[in-house]
């Protein structure tokens, strides 16, 4: 199996976030005047050569060519997304992250798709960074944890830590900090644009 092989993985990208620190829905986060975060991503699907879906809350206003998929609550935070595009999705794996995230490229995926290999079909991959941080995305999520993100969920529990505790030992690949980082303040969004040469330092 080829670490693009389209009927094992596919890709989501979670764009359900409030952004309340942002002071907007993530949906609409600009990366640079002419760019998206979601485009941003979507281009790496499109590199790729994987199927890719887009984690919304209800009412959002997306095109089809992002092929939304509408999360089951509003304001369930990530572990609701996750549940949505697994649900949905026709592989029994799927490569996600947050659509704030913009330091995934193709060769994070493949590196995650290569560990994932490696484990000969865990059900999940995350992901850590140099201090041994636990970063839930991006990661390898299989289809057969619906059942156990359904029991964290009756517990009262919303947390990917929690659906990882759940879980118990799996795969975590290294990567460094501009990877696993998202961008939830103004303050980290002109820091990102600073290091990626958008605006002057």
């Amino acid at each position: 199996m080829g670490w693009l092989d389209p009927t094992a993985y596919s890709i989501a990208i979670l764009a359900g976030g409030q952004g309340r620190r942002m002071g907007g829905p993530k949906l609409g986060l600009l990366l640079t005047p002419d760019t998206s975060a979601l485009d941003w991503a979507w281009r790496t699907i499109r590199d790729s050569g994987l199927s890719g879906c887009t984690s919304v809350y209800e009412g959002a206003n997306l095109p089809g060519a992002y092929a939304p998929c509408v999360d089951v609550e509003r304001g369930g935070g990530p572990l609701i997304g996750l549940r949505t595009v697994l649900a949905q999705s026709q592989t029994p794996y799927v490569l996600v992250w947050a659509v704030d995230q913009p330091g995934i490229t193709v060769d994070v995926l493949r590196r995650l798709v290569a560990a994932h290999m490696r484990t000969k079909g865990t059900t999940l991959v995350t992901s850590t960074d140099i201090r041994d941080g636990f970063h839930p995305f991006p990661g390898v999520y299989a289809k057969d944890l619906i059942p156990t993100i359904d029991a964290v969920l009756v517990q009262g529990k919303r947390s990917l830590h929690a659906l990882a505790q759940a879980v118990g030992d799996h795969t975590r690949a290294c990567f460094p900090e501009e990877v696993t980082n998202s961008l939830n303040t103004p303050e980290e969004l002109a820091a990102w644009r600073r290091r990626s040469g958008f605006i002057a330092r």
